[in-house]
């Protein structure tokens, strides 16, 4: 689902972010933060419990 969205805004990629950290995919988690800032997204609160 994720990957078709056409338009990922903030929490969209926290809650992805956040998902792969608490279930233990922590290099997944880390590796879509840098795509989200590549994107040009700005990173919340809730993005850096990821």
């Amino acid at each position: 689902v994720f990957g078709e969205m056409p338009q990922r805004d903030t929490p969209a990629w926290s809650a992805m972010i956040v998902a792969f950290a608490i279930h233990g995919h922590g290099r997944s988690a880390f590796l879509l933060f840098e795509e989200m800032q590549r994107k040009g997204m700005l990173p919340d609160n809730i993005t850096f419990l990821g």
